[in-house]
């Protein structure tokens, strides 16, 4: 199995925690996978065809519950049609400006993202 990671471990120790974790659960469930990582905050255009050509597209970390994750924090691709293989979600968190309570439980995901949600249920 080939796996491809799209992570944010640049500078940030958190990011290189979540996807060092998320690599490691990756390997204990498909020892035998090949795991290719790219990086989440840039367009992967060019890339497509590489990484379609693996099994699942895994996106390591987040923060997926913020306004503007896709497209703007990983713009992976103009349209997320183009990724023609499974979108798994693992280990996405949460990030606002303003994170009480309330904002929490009323927050809504902005369309592109929904997209990415809709597209994982669809695959997976």
């Amino acid at each position: 199995m080939k796996i491809a990671v799209l992570h944010g471990a640049i500078i940030n120790a958190g990011d290189f925690l979540i996807k060092n974790r998320a690599i490691s659960l990756l390997k204990y469930f498909y020892p035998d996978s090949e795991i290719v990582e790219y990086y989440r905050n840039q367009s992967l255009e060019e890339k497509l065809p590489e990484i379609n050509a693996c099994d699942i597209l895994v996106f390591a970390g987040g923060p997926g519950y913020c306004n503007g994750f896709y497209p703007r924090m990983a713009p992976v691709t103009d349209d997320l049609n183009k990724i023609k293989i499974p979108v798994m979600l693992l280990g996405m968190g949460w990030w606002e400006h303003n994170s009480d309570v309330v904002s929490q439980y009323s927050y809504q995901f902005e369309e592109p993202m929904r997209h990415c949600f809709r597209k994982q249920r669809k695959k997976a």
